[in-house]
């Protein structure tokens, strides 16, 4: 008996998740590898047809792993009906715990990474909301079919440019790496050009050629409270 519950004990920790059963049949899992700058994640045993993020969809979605923006990112996915729930650590220390659903047609990222609250709506061609004390407001400008957002940060007086590239394939990404993946990038560009005035921040964007930062290009401590 005693062996039978370490074995079950390894296989609740260890083992592999199940087909997932569509239409009475069973469908293997997938597994997703996707890249940008700066970040390279991967999304092991994911659900094959997740649809929206408020589709309806309930059971373990996999797990997302990989670095973005020098930090390494472990991440379990869960859906649950009307929403997916991604959580997990940074750099194995700092907690994040977000949600992402679908509302009136956008795609609403809510929760926290780090010290940092995380509030952002994804339309077609805009995005707006929160990254800590950060205001997000980006938009494609006059070209609504541009695959690239855009914001003007104030920093110190000097007008800079904040810009999110690759929309097309953020929007092409399941749900659950959307969330994953979308506020670290923010917070990423959002953070050297605030901690480091003066430099060129990383480029932000999906799909293209996958960059790298050195490790330590972003930090999610208290410390880093900028845009008050």
């Amino acid at each position: 008996m005693r062996n039978m519950l370490v074995a079950g004990c390894v296989c609740l920790l260890g083992c592999a998740l199940g087909p997932v059963v569509i239409d009475g049949k069973p469908v293997a899992r997938v597994n997703h590898v996707f890249v940008g700058q700066p970040f390279h994640v991967t999304h092991k045993e994911a659900h094959p047809r997740p649809g929206g993020p408020s589709a309806g969809t309930q059971g373990a979605g996999g797990d997302i792993s990989g670095n973005v923006c020098g930090m390494s990112v472990n991440l379990s996915v869960e859906h649950r009906r009307d929403h997916v729930v991604i959580s997990g650590f940074l750099d194995g220390q700092a907690p994040m715990d977000v949600t992402i659903r679908e509302v009136n047609g956008y795609h609403r990222i809510k929760g926290g990474m780090g010290y940092h609250n995380v509030d952002l709506s994804l339309f077609g061609n805009r995005l707006i909301g929160w990254i800590g004390h950060c205001k997000v407001d980006m938009s494609t400008g006059p070209d609504p079919q541009a695959n690239h957002l855009v914001q003007m940060v104030n920093i110190q007086g000097t007008p800079r440019a904040l810009i999110l590239s690759g929309v097309n394939a953020l929007w092409a990404m399941p749900a659950a790496d959307q969330a994953a993946t979308l506020p670290l990038l923010l917070q990423c560009q959002l953070s050297q050009m605030w901690n480091h005035f003066g430099a060129d921040p990383p480029a932000i964007g999906f799909g293209g050629k996958e960059s790298a930062v050195p490790i330590g290009t972003m930090s999610l401590s208290s410390r880093n409270s900028f845009c008050r």
